[in-house]
């Protein structure tokens, strides 16, 4: 038994959403959620609430009625508009084009399990696209076929999702949380700053170019490093979200990933790299105003991290090395979490809490 709030519109990304949303409790699990009703004005989503409650006070049964699975997939990628990020789209689409030719002439009650292993082992080999794809990209992409399957339950189209009785694939490379000594720190902050020079040959021919990375990368890994912002956070933060008189972040709820306001001291090392880089006037627009593109950040971190000898690393383990130095240096588990904003204590102790190397060793000296 679900029960539906009232129509309104989200801020996303910092932007009112194209749709109205409504708040949906369900009563058995209770758990609350979002949906997006696909409506534009509020009166057609007061309607779109009321066909649901008559949908769920008849039975809430699937319709009889047959749903093709290309039907599905367009409804389910017209939710998200609005919901998720122009690149997430883009993805979506992509995942259009791929499960089209396979099961668009099937019904979505027709569609198996087996069905699904299949296509996610011609994935894996190559056989669909032409180009084989390693174990991690094969289970995102059961991620999404699980996120659709289970958006066609909700509609009420299918009983059941094939999905759930996918298993992911094996031989997943899980990367191990990252902690950082000061030295390799120093390297990477180094490596973000400084020129460096490429060598190549073609036959007998050799040559070197110099390449320096972008002007920007030294401070968001700074702040990474100092603060432990998320990569999308430090993107959009603005210069009216720092406090320089206070020494505070002052950065509202709208670019947080936990949608609460944020208010927590600025190190003395990220004030001065941020007055460095303060614009003498228009100090209202956004901090690394021009840098969009979270691609070229990846990559040219990527290329940082290599220099440094950290090959593999994420822009994401600066904020898991933050918290781990936080560990080193005594501080308590909540005072962490309130700077990193968690909210979740499983998150922190599941993904972030990893021992240092030094720890281990002090341990094993004292156990002789």
């Amino acid at each position: 038994m679900k029960s539906f709030g009232r129509p309104r519109k989200r801020s996303i990304r910092g932007k009112p959403s194209r749709y109205y949303y409504v708040p949906v409790y369900d009563r058995t699990t209770r758990k609350s959620s979002w949906k997006s009703t696909g409506c534009t004005s509020v009166q057609a989503a007061r309607e779109w609430v009321r066909s649901k409650e008559v949908e769920q006070a008849l039975g809430g049964r699937p319709s009889d009625r047959p749903v093709a699975v290309v039907d599905a997939i367009t409804a389910w990628i017209e939710s998200k508009q609005g919901a998720v990020s122009p690149k997430r789209l883009e993805d979506l689409e992509r995942a259009r084009r791929l499960w089209s030719p396979r099961f668009g002439g099937s019904d979505l009650g027709e569609v198996r399990p087996d069905h699904l292993r299949s296509y996610l082992k011609d994935r894996s080999s190559g056989r669909v696209t032409g180009r084989p794809i390693s174990p991690n990209s094969v289970n995102s992409e059961l991620r999404d076929l699980r996120a659709f399957f289970n958006f066609c339950v909700q509609e009420g189209w299918v009983s059941d999702s094939p999905a759930v009785a996918v298993k992911p694939f094996s031989a997943v490379v899980r990367r191990t949380v990252r902690y950082l000594s000061r030295e390799q720190e120093a390297d990477l902050l180094a490596a973000c700053r400084g020129q460096y020079t490429v060598r190549a040959s073609r036959g007998e021919r050799g040559w070197e170019q110099s390449y320096a990375p972008p002007e920007h990368l030294h401070l968001m890994v700074l702040i990474a490093l100092r603060c432990g912002f998320r990569k999308r956070t430090i993107l959009l933060l603005r210069w009216s979200h720092i406090d320089f008189k206070g020494k505070l972040w002052r950065i509202p709820a709208e670019i947080m990933k936990t949608r609460s306001d944020y208010q927590q001291p600025i190190p003395a090392s990220v004030t001065e790299a941020l007055l460095e880089r303060r614009p003498t006037a228009g100090i209202k627009g956004r901090v690394f105003e021009g840098v969009s593109e979270d691609s070229s950040v990846r990559r040219a971190f990527a290329s940082a991290a290599k220099r440094a000898g950290l090959e593999g690393m994420t822009f994401h383990d600066c904020r898991r090395a933050y918290l781990n130095r936080l560990r080193e240096l005594g501080v308590s588990i909540e005072t962490a979490m309130a700077l990193t904003g968690h909210k979740s204590l499983q998150t922190v102790l599941k993904h972030y809490r990893e021992v240092p190397i030094q720890d281990a060793k002090d341990a094993t000296d004292l156990l002789g």
